[in-house]
């Protein structure tokens, strides 16, 4: 699967946002079948390359990926994409609080991402397979933290985005403090860049 954006606003930095599946038998990187990555690139430079392993019976087959904390949303459990009773389960990851897609350097017009599952073990999509949503790439000049869309300006789709984050906790960039969490501080310094 492959993103290109185009015309983006002058910044330094890109932070990618998604969720991801990975589903049914996906093997990871122990005994037979071994190597199923999970693999992302930015303008054809890998940034993230892990091993995911869904199988409950094999603990031979061995999952690479560590998340950080707030990133496992679910893991091995039947999330309902091949029907229940299987022992090949699901996993989901919210990736927008990987720290791996934070802070991306990058200062073109333009930026593609692919993301692809590879490997020596993968097999054909009915066996194990994978899927992602509620892409966002936020161009960013780090001049300005309170600047959460990246267009060169503090104004109201900044506010817009810290609001959609309020009450979040661990790492995220509409906490503008620093704290941990999105609440009343991060706003007060929203509003005090305001402009």
């Amino acid at each position: 699967m492959t993103l290109t954006l185009t015309d983006l606003p002058p910044h330094t930095e890109l932070d990618l946002e998604f969720l991801f599946a990975a589903i049914d038998s996906l093997d990871g990187t122990g005994l037979f079948p071994q190597g199923d990555y999970f693999r992302v690139t930015l303008d054809g430079t890998q940034i993230f390359r892990e091993s995911f392993a869904n199988a409950l019976p094999y603990p031979q087959q061995i999952q690479s990926y560590v998340s950080a904390p707030g990133v496992e949303l679910a893991r091995r459990i039947d999330l309902g994409f091949n029907g229940p009773g299987s022992y090949f389960t699901d996993s989901a990851y919210d990736m927008s609080r990987e720290p791996s897609f934070k802070n991306l350097p990058h200062t073109a017009s333009t930026a593609t991402f692919t993301f692809i599952i590879e490997g020596d073990g993968i097999q054909n999509i009915w066996d194990e397979s994978w899927a992602f949503d509620n892409v966002r790439v936020i161009a960013r000049s780090p001049g300005n933290s309170a600047d959460l869309d990246g267009d060169g300006a503090v104004g109201a789709a900044d506010l817009s985005l810290l609001l959609a984050a309020w009450d979040a906790t661990g790492s995220n960039p509409a906490d503008l403090d620093g704290d941990g969490s999105v609440g009343a501080a991060d706003l007060s310094l929203l509003l005090v860049n305001w402009g």
